[in-house]
């Protein structure tokens, strides 16, 4: 039994996918039956044929959770599965009753209504109990990444199964010009075709803004709106946008039409600015019929399916709209290429008889398995939330004496407190590099690099880095997603973490950055660290791929999860091999507690900075009282004293390699929190020299580099390597 709230299979977008579903799932052997608990029936009468079985619509007055519940019990021996759809929630009673009955649950999440967004939905006071409650339902299926991102739930529960289309077949020519002749459009116009509803959240304002910038430049582009009014107010002043740019002969609007093929003949580029949605269906249809899309950026959901550049185009800003539209609109061949891949893509991945195949086979498999086994597919690649998802191996390797690397994020300033969408690629502080260089030189110390995409693409700074690098320096390459092309994901937090980005997306910017590195400084990287060290295992993977030997990426004992980022509350000190095909090093920061409680330092931290402890604020008091502080070894926030003390607790629990590092912008004031004066900027350059001497004096240490130490332990590590 399917369970819908509401459900209209001539108008809502569940009703109308899963009216052409629902046959080819009975093709399985297994009977459907569609259950509807809020919307009146489209017809008057309490049954209607939907596909292969029936929809029944509860009377409207009795769309209470009793009449819900009075229902199943009368049909308990009917129904061996309750499929629950969209925001039909708070109805645990039910649930409880179908499971009592043998019933298996699935709840499916389409729009806004993942676990964890209908968990929010409850009084906090309700929450835990509401979790709790939902463990009734067997599997939780997501129509996009987007809906299974919650960690809350364990794999074996959780599936990933998109929607599908039929897959057309290629467009008539005379269907085209009919259709293009009947809007008055003319043979060599180029058709902007937008389908949907017309409200606010299908973000039809912005096509019409869009449209009337490209209009000036493009006489013969026209925009098409096929969808319902459904915010009269919202219509009423996108029409005033309309008259007031003197567009209303280019721009043509058609109410609800339940077959929109023809309009997919006629049109040349299918344009979306929705800002939120489950999935998008709406855009595998136009793909299917080998239009090129142009789509809004969303999360786990649009770069799902459409990679930028070949399959489709996505953005976030306006101009990137502009800019992708005007490729399409000044380029034909273009626009056939990109529409053939999008076609191929919907074939391969996204035939609705494939889906049906995959829903069924769920379905068999929870009336046979009471926990079916967890797909591969089940959650989106996201940046790494323990050690274990990275698969790292312990490098074996012991030096007696203790190897100093200085690693510098070598990166445009900005002033961090703003956020990174205040960085706008300034690279003065580069200017000051070498000073820096002649002061590691002095002391036989080889730094690296690690250069962002301003860096490397700016003309005054690449060449202070190519002087760098021919004076032996090793240069790698910083991923900071928010300054690297192409420019589609949101400037925000989470994105700034580039494990937070889709595989294709990373491989993107960091084939540019690497393109830009090395045909401006002279080198290709071998050496990677990911921007805000927000690395993941796809990440890793890439590295592997694009030739990359040696990660910076890991912060031992910091945890980002508050900003959308990594946790690395539990990972070691010491160094590690990754990859699969041949072995990659792991280079973490240097980072660790020291105090007399440093050995539960981890786990204490891990305790204070839980929501409810907080705000006592005991971490600093701890660290101000001397019982535990935690430290970075980099003269940016930490004193020589702390850095000094650092290393002897670090190289008295058995590490034998330690990374110094810092920012380059460090070296301008008034971008990081630790120089914001020049006085600031000598202190630092202070620390720097005063704590190599330390360690090369004192603790009698070697210097080394990642590219170096890559080579010797390729050498030297005894580990099998699988």
């Amino acid at each position: 039994m399917h369970l819908y709230r509401r459900f209209r299979p001539d108008f809502t977008g569940d009703g109308i996918y899963y009216e052409q579903l629902i046959p080819l799932l009975s093709q399985g052997g297994l009977q459907h039956t569609v259950l509807v608990f809020e919307t009146i029936a489209p017809t008057g009468a309490g049954t209607i044929e939907v596909g292969e079985g029936p929809a029944i619509y509860l009377e409207a007055q009795n769309r209470k959770p009793l009449a819900l519940l009075r229902w199943i019990f009368r049909h308990r021996n009917d129904f061996d599965i309750l499929h629950i759809h969209t925001h039909v929630d708070r109805l645990f009673l039910c649930y409880l009753a179908a499971r009592a009955f043998g019933w298996k649950l699935i709840y499916s999440s389409t729009l806004s209504d993942s676990l964890e967004e209908l968990i929010r939905t409850y009084r906090p006071i309700y929450r835990p109990l509401a979790r709790r409650l939902f463990r009734l339902v067997n599997i939780f299926v997501g129509i996009s990444p987007r809906l299974l991102s919650t960690a809350t739930l364990p794999d074996a529960k959780c599936r990933l199964i998109p929607q599908g289309v039929r897959l057309p077949p290629p467009a008539e020519f005379d269907l085209r010009m009919a259709t293009r002749e009947s809007l008055g459009v003319a043979s060599d116009d180029i058709v902007l075709l937008y389908l949907g509803s017309i409200c606010e959240r299908k973000g039809v304002d912005q096509l019409v803004r869009t449209f009337a910038e490209l209009a000036a430049k493009r006489p013969a582009l026209r925009l098409v709106l096929v969808g319902p009014v459904l915010e009269e107010d919202y219509w009423a002043a996108i029409n005033q946008q309309i008259e007031s740019r003197n567009l209303a002969d280019r721009i043509t609007h058609i109410d609800f039409d339940p077959s929109p093929a023809r309009y997919y003949a006629a049109a040349d580029i299918f344009v979306f600015a929705s800002i939120d949605e489950g999935f998008g269906n709406v855009l595998l249809e136009a793909m299917s019929h080998g239009l090129p899309v142009v789509s809004r950026y969303l999360d786990g959901v649009t770069e799902a399916f459409i990679e930028h550049g070949e399959s489709g185009f996505l953005f976030s800003r306006a101009d990137m709209f502009a800019k992708s539209l005007l490729a399409l609109i000044d380029d034909v061949d273009f626009r056939q290429r990109v529409g053939q891949i999008a076609r191929q893509t919907v074939r391969a991945k996204y035939d609705i008889v494939d889906i049906a195949t995959r829903y069924s086979g769920l379905y068999q498999e929870l009336l046979h398995h009471p926990l079916p086994a967890p797909s591969a597919l089940a959650r989106p690649p996201t940046v790494a939330r323990h050690v274990s998802e990275l698969g790292f191996r312990q490098v074996t390797h012991r030096p007696d004496k203790p190897a100093l690397l200085v690693v510098i994020d070598t990166e445009s300033e900005f002033d961090w407190s703003q956020g990174v969408g205040a960085d706008q690629g300034a690279v003065r502080s580069i200017e000051r590099l070498p000073q820096v260089q002649s002061m590691f030189e002095r002391h036989g110390i080889t730094p690296c690099y690690v250069l962002d995409y301003p860096v490397a693409t700016s003309q005054v700074s690449a060449a202070i880095m190519r002087d760098i690098a021919s004076r032996g320096a090793e240069i790698g390459a910083h991923l900071q997603p928010w300054t690297t092309p192409p420019f589609i994901e949101p400037i925000d937090d989470t994105h700034a973490f580039p494990g937070n980005l889709p595989l294709w997306l990373q491989r993107q910017k960091l084939s540019i950055l690497s393109d830009a590195i090395e045909n401006n400084v002279g080198s290709r990287p071998r050496i990677f660290k990911a921007g805000r060290y927000g690395i993941g295992a796809a990440t890793l993977a890439l590295l592997e791929d694009m030739g990359f030997d040696v990660d910076l990426s890991t912060a031992p004992g910091f945890d980002y999860k508050p900003e959308g980022g990594p946790d690395f509350s539990r990972f070691g000190p010491n160094l590690s091999w990754f990859g699969r095909r041949r072995r990659l090093l792991e280079i973490p920061t240097t980072s660790g507690f020291t105090g007399p409680l440093r050995n539960n330092g981890a786990a204490l931290c891990r305790a204070l900075d839980r929501p409810e402890l907080k705000p006592l604020r005991m971490r600093g008091l701890m660290d101000r009282s001397g019982l535990l502080s935690r430290v970075r070894l980099s003269p940016e926030g930490y004193s020589l004293e702390k850095m000094k003390t650092l290393s002897q607790v670090m190289i008295g629990g058995g590490v034998r390699y330690l990374t110094l590092s810092f920012h380059s912008s460090s070296l301008q004031p008034g971008f990081t929190p630790y120089c914001s004066s020049e006085a600031d900027v000598q202190c630092l350059l202070e620390k720097l020299e005063q704590f190599v001497k330390f360690f090369q004096q004192e603790l009698h240490g070697d210097t080394t580099s990642p590219l170096a130490l890559y080579a010797t332990l390729q050498d030297t590590d005894s580990q099998l390597y699988s």
